[in-house]
């Protein structure tokens, strides 16, 4: 067991309510004044008088990408003595991994908004997914994949989604290629996510894009009891590694 003692810690009031005072989440050199430490221990974030895109996107996303956290791994695993409210969600059988990408994809910060207010106002949300940056995260989930059950599902779209996805299935398929002692297949997410909920146990390493690997956590989160969250870590191989709840149960600054 780890000794408390043993860690440095330092608190910074980085939060809704600091937003609220100052206009701010945190100060602009905010990502180094973290580049110090070894690890981020993140909680949860929002307030009721702060629109939700504002606190993540002045805090949680810049901090990921200041140190290119390129990939968000989320376990969800149901231990002994802690009955899942989700029938059929049993201990020692439920174990997987969801790696995300973490840094591209549809949570990009290109496009716009025009004609604000006039009938024809639109906006443009632009979605970036580039041959570097799936790779390096469908790699990673191989390589967990052969450290853990040997299995891995990739999380796509490909028959709505018509340029980004049809890629993704295909870098997956060819990174997939160079690691034969996996068995992988590729679902459309919309399967997954209610796979989550009736079969759990037959996942071991999912792989997914920014957006998908953030949405069907939200049908997994319930697999674990009530009185727990799930937890996520966001690493790169550069700089603090991130440490933080999934679908906290509330508001908190």
């Amino acid at each position: 067991m780890l000794d408390p003692d043993a860690f440095a810690y330092e608190q910074y009031d980085w939060s809704c309510e600091r937003y609220l005072r100052h206009g701010s989440m945190m100060p602009e050199d905010g990502p180094e004044q973290l580049r110090r430490h070894d690890a981020i221990l993140l909680g949860a974030v929002g307030h009721p008088g702060v629109p939700d895109h504002v606190s993540l996107w002045g805090l949680l996303i810049p901090i990921r990408r200041a140190f290119d956290q390129y990939v968000n791994l989320r376990p969800i695993r149901v231990f002994e003595g802690l009955p899942s409210p989700v029938r059929g969600a049993v201990p020692g059988e439920v174990d997987f991994v969801v790696v995300r990408e973490n840094t591209e994809g549809e949570y990009s910060e290109i496009g716009g908004r025009m004609n604000r207010g006039f009938p024809d106002e639109m906006a443009v949300q632009q979605a970036v997914f580039t041959r570097p940056g799936v790779t390096r995260l469908v790699d990673f989930a191989f390589g967990l994949a052969e450290r853990r059950g040997g299995t891995l599902t990739s999380a796509t779209k490909s028959n709505g989604i018509v340029h980004t996805m049809p890629f993704w299935d295909e870098l997956v398929a060819e990174r997939g290629a160079a690691h034969p002692a996996v068995e992988w297949n590729q679902e459309h997410i919309d399967a997954p996510a209610a796979k989550f909920v009736l079969d759990p146990a037959r996942f071991d390493v999912v792989v997914a894009s920014n957006l998908f690997g953030d949405t069907p956590v939200t049908s997994a989160a319930p697999l674990p009891p009530p009185s727990s969250r799930p937890p996520s870590s966001s690493t790169s191989e550069e700089g603090p590694a991130g440490r933080g709840p999934v679908a906290a149960p509330g508001p908190r600054a």
